[in-house]
């Protein structure tokens, strides 16, 4: 199947997606696992345009959004790094009751903040998980995102504060805070 984005330019908001490809009629007898097991799969084989539609047709059919299908759609905006939607997507986050309570869900959300370039969301999200909730991937998000802006010192301490909460650093938090200790002395 083509994308529907190859002759089109890309939608800017959830809702301009149906205008891009109609809901199948045999969509309504799918379960949320159906749902869920289609977005994941989209996304994991690099499909996000069609993992969005994914997305768009189940809500469109009445199925919720779940802890499990958020990661999955909230993967495939930021590869296109597109902030409306992560906006939108968000919005649906607090919308059904995901928020920060949900670490893999509040850890996607500091992923494609970051890649999306929207800092300040990056910093109100991160803060907004429990500090005893945090764990690995939170503070490698948070780091990655500073790291990407270029505020080195800010990453650093991130670092520190990972290791007071008795967090441990994956090899992934190394590469990030090698480079940030590289760039900060320059």
């Amino acid at each position: 199947m083509s994308s529907p984005f190859l002759y089109s330019p890309p939608p800017t908001s959830i809702s301009s997606l149906q205008t891009h490809q109609s809901i199948p009629t045999t969509t309504h007898s799918l379960t949320w696992q159906s749902w869920t097991q289609s977005l994941r799969a989209n996304t994991q084989s690099n499909q996000f345009h069609q993992a969005i539609l994914t997305y768009v047709n189940m809500t469109s059919s009445g199925i919720l959004p779940d802890h499990f299908a958020f990661p999955a759609i909230l993967k495939a905006v930021a590869a296109l790094q597109h902030l409306p939607l992560a906006n939108q997507i968000h919005a649906h986050v607090l919308k059904y009751g995901y928020g920060t309570s949900f670490v893999p869900v509040a850890n996607s959300l500091l992923n494609v903040y970051g890649k999306c370039g929207d800092i300040s969301h990056v910093y109100k999200v991160f803060e907004r998980i429990p500090q005893s909730h945090r764990d690995t991937v939170s503070w490698n998000s948070f780091i990655s995102a500073l790291c990407r802006f270029e505020d080195w010192e800010t990453a650093l301490e991130a670092f520190r504060l990972m290791l007071l909460d008795d967090v441990e650093p994956s090899s992934f938090t190394l590469v990030s805070v090698a480079h940030a200790c590289s760039k900060s002395v320059a």
